[in-house]
């Protein structure tokens, strides 16, 4: 986790360095007087705009400060998602901390997360919208013979194709719940696989 630590006047007076890891910012408290203000244009310069606005003195003064972490997208020196917790001047000797934290695989995560729950409800509702609607044809209509079993073909065809996805999504539940722990890795040829 990145620290920044503000005095009582605001100043910037220590900076960690998984901070500057993170930002590739280097302040050097002791060459310059950096206030708060400035260390905010510095950082927001390094966002990709879509972060937060908030100047950061409103952010350690605010009363529900440090509740939730701020969310801001690094563009500079590389793509990072950053959650920041500011703590106001409340400790003994009227610091002012910030706390970052990089999260951005858990962004990243996320958003494969939400993808792949749309595909999935994409490929899901194919099938079951042909399961649904010819099942609906045979109840409210009379068929013959070779109608009536061509949309029972297909209805069995599409419910096979649910079956063979809800599997799939088991299969994945279980790998991620056992974290690959059930794969035996060996070395395979590959002109079979090819083949």
């Amino acid at each position: 986790d990145g620290f920044v630590v503000f005095d009582r006047r605001g100043l910037l007076v220590y900076t960690n360095r998984a901070f500057n890891q993170m930002t590739g910012l280097a302040l050097d408290s002791a060459a310059e007087d950096i206030t708060i203000d400035d260390f905010d244009r510095r950082f927001t310069a390094l966002c990709d705009g879509e972060s937060s606005t908030r100047p950061l003195a409103e952010a350690l003064t605010a009363e529900t400060d440090g509740d939730s972490p701020e969310t801001f997208k690094l563009a500079r020196p590389e793509f990072r998602v950053l959650a920041r917790v500011a703590r106001g001047g409340h400790s003994a000797h009227g610091e002012s901390i910030l706390f970052f934290r990089d999260v951005t695989r858990e962004t990243e995560v996320d958003r494969m997360k939400s993808e792949f729950l749309t595909t999935a409800a994409h490929e899901l509702r194919t099938p079951m919208a042909s399961v649904f609607g010819f099942s609906e044809l045979l109840l409210k209509r009379d068929y013959d013979e070779t109608t009536r079993r061509d949309l029972l073909s297909t209805i069995h065809r599409q419910a096979g194709t649910l079956i063979h996805l809800l599997n799939e999504l088991l299969d994945l539940a279980r790998i991620e719940a056992r974290q690959g722990k059930d794969f035996r890795i060996a070395v395979q040829p590959l002109r079979p696989v090819i083949e």
